[in-house]
């Protein structure tokens, strides 16, 4: 392939409108690396091609190897590690919307894998689900790599829902009938009022009782459908949203850490910098001190794409 072809696997932030719901990347890792914490909006799966890592959620990690698999939420702070190399990681991040559809003869949560604990995430701990995983991140390469054709978008979706159902299976102590009478589409659809306020206001304090007004809905109500919709309360959505704001001008700007938790609405830099660290396992300035340092590009590059065939082999 040539690298105007390979290009289209470079890891791209996700333009999240109808036409691009879908962002799609493998990540190359040819040394061991120190933790590095992300947020961001999008749901966000993943599944390590080869090597070792240490997957990070809060004060829950695991290890992954070959074939296991990870899973974000929207603005949940998540952070990996490089323990084994050379490492490759497939990462796909979506809308909601591009999975979680109205099922006309069933209902079925499927974001629910996004917003139970991180500790009931299936990882892929055994050979079988290791290798649905595997086969799944091979028919999403041979899609990606005809996007120009027709109805690429469908079929990528379609191979996502089918990755979500067969591992939403297997979520850790599950009740049976936790999958009925679930409208996490529906409920989305009635806050949407809400969510376009607190993206119009993100810089500023968008209360709960704000929020349940644009929704034209009672504050306790309302409290309720956005945890059951969205996975966390809104006070932490919003605390989250407000950080995310604030990582993308450390890693863009030179602004101070004063000016930064003015402009997201955090009491002054010292409770900005205890939060941050709180969330990231970093201060501010560490965190951007490793987005400036050139060499970071060297450590995240396309890989050329590898054969749809990927083996099952020890590590």
């Amino acid at each position: 392939m040539s690298e105007t072809d390979l290009a289209q696997f470079q890891w791209l932030d996700i333009p999240f409108d109808a036409e691009h719901p879908i962002a799609f990347g493998i990540n190359v890792y040819p040394k061991k690396t120190t933790c590095h914490y992300d947020i961001h909006v999008g749901l966000e799966m993943g599944i390590v091609l080869s090597g070792t890592s240490k997957r990070l959620f809060g004060s829950h990690s695991y290890t992954a190897k070959k074939g296991q698999i990870w899973f974000a939420g929207l603005w949940e702070p998540h952070g990996f590690e490089v323990i084994k190399p050379p490492a490759r990681h497939m990462v796909i991040e979506i809308v909601p919307e591009f999975v979680d559809t109205p099922e006309p003869y069933t209902s079925f949560d499927w974001l629910k894998l996004f917003k139970v604990s991180p500790e009931r995430r299936p990882t892929a701990d055994n050979e079988k689900d290791r290798k649905f995983a595997i086969a799944q991140a091979n028919k999403l390469l041979e899609i990606m790599r005809g996007k120009q054709q027709d109805n690429w978008l469908i079929r990528s979706r379609l191979v996502l829902q089918e990755f979500l159902l067969y591992f939403t299976e297997r979520i850790k102590q599950v009740s049976s009938s936790s999958s009925r009478n679930v409208e996490p589409f529906g409920q989305r659809r009635r806050l949407l009022p809400a969510l376009i306020l607190l993206e119009r206001e993100r810089c500023q304090g968008v209360t709960v009782a704000d929020a349940a007004r644009a929704a034209h809905m009672s504050r306790s109500s309302f409290a309720q459908m956005f945890r059951s919709a969205m996975g966390i309360s809104f006070g932490k959505y919003c605390q989250r949203r407000r950080l995310a704001g604030a990582i993308c001008d450390l890693r863009a700007t030179d602004l101070k850490l004063s000016a930064i938790a003015e402009k997201w609405g955090f009491c002054d830099a010292a409770h900005f910098v205890r939060l941050f660290k709180s969330v990231m396992l970093v201060t501010p300035n560490e965190y951007r001190q490793y987005w400036s340092d050139p060499s970071r590009k060297q450590t995240l590059k396309a890989l050329p794409v590898p054969k749809l065939n990927l083996p099952m082999s020890q590590e």
